[in-house]
């Protein structure tokens, strides 16, 4: 009985540690070095005036001003004087194109941003256990695993986007309550996921391909109704309000960045050995992984082309809503040969056909 509290807050502990580990390599590039985009200006994100898309990804510039608006004035007031007088603060203010009288809103976005990376790491934790029939031991182990991996994704040049993290918590949970049907919880985490970011509408066609042949044809019909509904408004309203600001909805990359990246790829056998090993670890045993883990890189593999014409081939955070997908992939390699446990896929009551579910009735 003593022991499992005990458990509980230890791994507690080690999750924030990794998490403070993960936070200071994610966030300390943007603040030792003269940056253009440290945080993309959080200023110029929390009072709308970034270029587009980024203005239009509004979740955390919301909860950031309302947070800020509801602090006693003296507190922000001591919060700027601090950032004025103090040596260091001042040092790293002169250094980056931030303003000491949005201090209070840096405060603010970083507590934001790392409570959303522990939240992750309990998110795919809750999904793991939704998918998989594991030990105790190996759920502990999956937000270790995942956070180690996550600073991989870093690229000094493009680090500090206010809605990365969150996109990795509300991703990861839209994907847990998907697969358990819990549909009022998952259309929440759907419209917080679309004021985010744009790219939340991904889910969709995970949901989609998930339920094909297991949801009766008008259900489904009904959610992807929903769901394009809940994407057009927020999207709909975001693009209104901001349609004035600077920069373009799309930019095409594929003749310009990408090629250059193809062209200089690294095609040494160490590079084509660590690629042969990722993939293996994602596709091994794969008749017995998840059906959805699986749905979600066949979208993936959907994304691929178009990335390549509007994003940054190789910037690996504009994979996000992936990144929990891939995770569990590769845990289930990784947790047969380094753990010696073969993890058995628990297929979620949603994913039985609705004939079978109707004859279990």
């Amino acid at each position: 009985m003593t022991t499992r509290p005990i458990r509980k807050w230890l791994i507690l502990v080690i999750y924030l540690a990794l998490a403070i580990f993960v936070f200071q390599l994610w966030l300390r590039p943007a603040i030792d070095h003269n940056h253009n985009k440290p945080l993309l200006c959080l200023h110029t994100m929390v009072t709308g005036q970034a270029p587009c898309p980024y203005v239009r990804r509004q979740l955390i510039p919301l909860i950031i001003r309302g947070v800020n608006s509801a602090l006693p004035g003296a507190w922000r007031q001591s919060l700027t004087r601090m950032a004025q007088e103090d040596q260091r603060l001042a040092g790293i203010f002169a250094r980056n194109p931030i303003e000491p009288d949005y201090f209070s809103e840096y405060i603010i976005a970083a507590a934001i941003v790392f409570a959303c990376l522990v939240g992750f790491a309990y998110a795919i934790r809750l999904l793991f256990l939704r998918l998989y029939s594991g030990s105790a031991l190996a759920a502990d182990l999956v937000p270790v695993f995942a956070l180690l991996w996550l600073p991989v994704t870093f690229r000094e040049a493009n680090l500090a986007y206010l809605h990365d993290f969150p996109t990795l918590l509300l991703f990861t949970l839209s994907l847990y309550l998907l697969a358990g049907q819990r549909w009022s919880a998952f259309y929440l985490v759907f419209a917080l996921g679309c004021l985010n970011k744009e790219t939340f509408i991904l889910v969709t066609p995970i949901f989609a391909w998930y339920y094909l042949r297991q949801m009766r044809g008008s259900r489904m019909l009904q959610h992807l109704g929903a769901q394009l509904t809940i994407f057009a408004v927020i999207q709909g309203t975001l693009y209104w309000v901001f349609r004035h600001s600077p920069g373009g909805y799309l930019e095409v990359h594929l003749l310009g960045h990408n090629l250059y990246v193809f062209r200089h790829l690294p095609y040494d056998i160490i590079s084509m050995l660590v690629l042969f090993v990722l993939l293996g670890g994602l596709f091994h045993d794969w008749q017995h992984k998840p059906r959805l883990l699986k749905c979600g890189l066949g979208v993936l593999a959907l994304v691929l082309p178009l990335a390549m014409l509007f994003a940054w081939i190789d910037e690996l955070r504009a994979y996000y809503e992936f990144f929990p997908v891939v995770m569990l992939l590769l845990f289930h390699t990784f947790s047969k040969y380094a753990l010696g446990e073969s993890l058995p896929s628990r297929e979620p009551i949603a994913s039985k056909p609705a004939a079978a579910r109707q004859e279990q009735s």
